[in-house]
């Protein structure tokens, strides 16, 4: 029989929120969503491409996205602090993709980075969503200043919790605390948008 203090080590474990299974659910719901928005799309990719290019009243994601980043309620305030940590979880870490399909057209080049952002998959339009204090055209999402600029800051947030997905689903992203960390606020991103669609 184990001791007490082996039960209270095991129990603490388990105690444990595990954003890995939670962020996978998650993704289910909104997969759920975006493939009923876009019934005639062939592909998970094909959706995720059509609701990051439509910015117009039919894409809530959108919407729930850009009054998430310019609110000034709880909500919002929480939702950009999350930005912030997965922008600062993944610049702990180098996390890339490995090559899918045909080696000529590479799913992701460089790291996944909001230095790194793919805006466009079609005319593999990346870029850095980033700024410094110094620069002009920028928002503070908590310890980091991004782009001001919602559409762009929404595709390349996007983007990057889609690669964190297909790493995530195909067995490709090794399950190390750092990792953790970065599917915890992969998470929390997509959850406050599912929370008001």
């Amino acid at each position: 029989m184990p001791s007490r203090s082996d039960n209270t080590s095991k129990w603490k474990d388990l105690s444990q929120i595990d954003y890995f299974g939670l962020f996978i659910k998650n993704w289910l719901a909104f997969n759920s969503w975006y493939r009923g928005h876009h019934p005639n799309l062939e592909s998970d990719r094909h959706c995720i491409e059509a609701i990051k290019n439509t910015q117009d009243a039919r894409n809530s994601a959108y919407i729930i996205f850009n009054r998430l980043l310019t609110g000034t309620g709880k909500d919002a305030i929480s939702f950009r602090d999350n930005l912030d940590g997965l922008a600062t979880s993944l610049s702990r870490v180098t996390l890339t993709v490995p090559p899918r399909g045909t080696p000529t057209v590479p799913a992701y080049i460089g790291a996944l980075s909001f230095n790194n952002a793919l805006i466009d998959k079609s005319s593999t339009n990346y870029q850095n969503l980033i700024r410094t204090s110094g620069q002009h055209h920028k928002i503070s999402i908590g310890s980091i200043f991004v782009i001001d600029d919602s559409e762009t800051l929404y595709k390349g947030s996007l983007e990057l919790i889609y690669q964190i997905r297909c790493l995530l689903f195909h067995g490709d992203l090794e399950p190390s605390d750092e990792n953790h960390q970065i599917v915890k606020y992969a998470y929390l991103v997509i959850n406050a948008i599912m929370e008001n669609l």
